[in-house]
């Protein structure tokens, strides 16, 4: 199996055999485009019959499945909360389509959530499994199940149906008669309960966020995701920039910006979306994928029209090739901004973007407003390709060749382009010069993302506690700050106990937001950048900002 390293390594020692390193470096520092540096490093390749080639993905396994929910079942025995969820999620993911494994999968998932009181995404569970393939000699448990989470978030009505609903499925289940008769009485007193009053019970539900952020200022008629104390500005020394067109106060809210691209790490695919990148603990599985997962059905469609009907079988691959996690970002800018009905349309408007323009408007849309969802506004940043070196520029084009050899190998990327018509509009390029433009592009976002790229983070805690004696796997987002334990959550074992709380900001992601990419950086920054929501960012005050003063911000991301 190949890398980017081990492919890097193999052109430079046929170079050095060949006497050719001083050649080949002098040529590539002369070069002034970054399709022409990617030309020279396909010849390269090509030249010496170089195919990268990597392990191809994981399929689904029901057998794989199986022995994910096992491990599931041992770490919620132990009490290791977290650790069963992400074992169910996995289970999930290799489970096949529409199977029993699956249903097994989220029925076992609903056990945990129930137990942390997390009602709502233990509901989503419970309904899947029931209108999957879940065993008919097992639905009696996720009935009482359901009817318990209505019960606990006061909906009696609803409760009782499931408890009646229990006790029909009772009779199809494998429990022997005396068995049958005490869970039973056990669903009777469950009904009988339904009259009493619940008002001392809480509801707990993990990550769901306690009101709605607003700017505090009136929004910014030209920086659409800003408020309107600041403005963007340019200057030799500074180049582009944002100043404060107001005094602003330590803790206001200056710009909330969802980014352009954004993609969540391998490491928090089990317990956030990958579309959104919101924590959730009810999962669906990408349906083509073992290794993906998202929030909701709405989720899972949007992240297909726009990107994962490509990377679904590009992302492991380039995992496997070795690639770090801003290069799979800037795989996913390219498949964002070369969307398949507008790659054309992106070659030729990218022709005109440097013609004529004010440095301080670079990135502006055609209505003259700075738009984080506009792809100009991306394509504009800094690359800083003359503070690179050969080696590092000649390693990025090296990847950038391989990549868009995979793309083209295994994904439709490039053939959903090929009518003619549709080359047409990039005046007559054909299907090769389609693939060095795509890979000029990639090139580009390679030096652009190391210099502007983010972290997306979470805030988490560590909760003590009876069920989750394992420490390592109890994080899990801050309750919020309304929540007040109660007597009943102490005695009861199954809930977590609040008598510590450890606290850590963990990097779940990585994102590419234009706007704030514009904030120059300082060791003593006025502004600071807070993960919200997801992928969406906010950016507040920490130091009062006169105006005509400029913000600054600690340094993002870097490679």
């Amino acid at each position: 199996m190949d890398s980017i390293n081990s492919i890097h390594d193999t052109i430079v020692k046929n170079l050095r055999n060949e006497n050719r390193i001083v050649t080949v470096s002098k040529l590539f520092t002369q070069l002034e485009t970054d399709l022409e540096r990617y030309e020279l490093g396909s010849l390269l390749l090509d030249e010496f019959d170089i195919s990268p080639a990597v392990d191809g993905p994981c399929h689904k396994n029901a057998g794989q499945s199986e022995k994910l929910r096992n491990e599931g079942n041992s770490a919620f025995l132990k009490g290791q909360d977290l650790n069963a969820i992400q074992c169910y999620t996995s289970s999930a993911g290799f489970a096949p389509n529409e199977s029993r494994e699956l249903a097994l999968a989220y029925a076992n998932r609903s056990a945990v959530t129930f137990a942390l009181k997390q009602y709502d995404e233990c509901l989503k569970d419970i309904d899947r499994a029931l209108s999957g393939y879940y065993p008919d000699n097992l639905r009696y448990k996720l009935y009482e199940r359901k009817g318990k989470c209505f019960k606990f978030t006061g909906d009696n009505e609803s409760a009782r149906e499931n408890y009646i609903k229990s006790q029909e499925w009772l009779a199809k289940s494998n429990l022997k008669k005396d068995k049958q008769a005490s869970y039973n009485s056990s669903l009777e007193l469950s009904l009988s309960d339904l009259d009493k009053d619940c008002e001392n019970m809480v509801v707990v539900r993990l990550g769901q966020l306690s009101e709605k952020l607003e700017l505090s200022f009136p929004p910014n008629d030209e920086i659409l995701c800003a408020c309107d104390a600041l403005k963007i500005e340019y200057s030799e020394e500074f180049g582009r920039h944002v100043v404060a067109t107001k005094d602003i106060l330590p803790g206001q809210i200056l710009a909330i910006e969802r980014p352009f691209a954004s993609i969540l790490l391998p490491t928090s695919y089990t317990e956030y979306c990958f579309h959104c990148l919101k924590r959730c603990h009810s999962l669906l599985p990408c349906t083509g994928c073992v290794k993906v997962f998202f929030c909701s059905a709405s989720c899972r469609e949007v992240s297909w029209r726009q990107s994962h009907c490509i990377d679904c079988s590009l992302l492991e691959r380039l995992y496997n090739f070795g690639c770090s996690n801003l290069e799979i970002l800037s795989v996913r800018t390219l498949i964002l901004a070369a969307r398949v009905d507008k790659f054309c349309d992106v070659i030729k408007m990218i022709d005109g973007l440097n013609k004529d323009v004010d440095p301080r408007q670079l990135g502006f849309n055609e209505q003259g407003k700075y738009d984080s969802s506009d792809y100009r506004a991306s394509h504009c940043l800094a690359r800083n390709t003359e503070l690179r070196s050969p080696a590092d520029l000649f390693r990025r084009v090296i990847f950038a060749v391989c990549a868009i050899h995979f793309i083209d190998r295994h994904t439709d990327f490039f053939e959903i382009n090929s009518s003619p018509a549709k080359y047409d509009k990039c005046n007559g390029n054909d299907l090769l010069m389609m693939r060095c433009q795509a890979g000029g592009l990639l090139l580009r976002y390679m030096q652009i993302i190391p210099c502007n790229g983010h972290e997306v983070s979470e805030m988490c805690v560590t909760l003590g506690g009876e069920r989750n004696n394992n420490p390592s796997t109890n994080l899990t987002t801050a309750p919020t700050p309304n929540y007040t334990p109660t007597p009943e959550d102490e005695e009861d074992g199954s809930k977590r106990s609040t008598s510590y709380f450890d606290y850590a900001c963990n990097e779940i992601g990585s994102a590419l937001y234009p706007f704030l990419s514009l904030i120059n950086h300082s060791c003593d920054p006025n502004v600071v950048r807070h993960s919200y929501n997801g992928d969406a960012v906010v950016l507040s005050a920490i130091q009062g900002v006169r105006k005509g003063e400029q913000v600054s911000q600690n340094h993002p991301t870097s490679e």
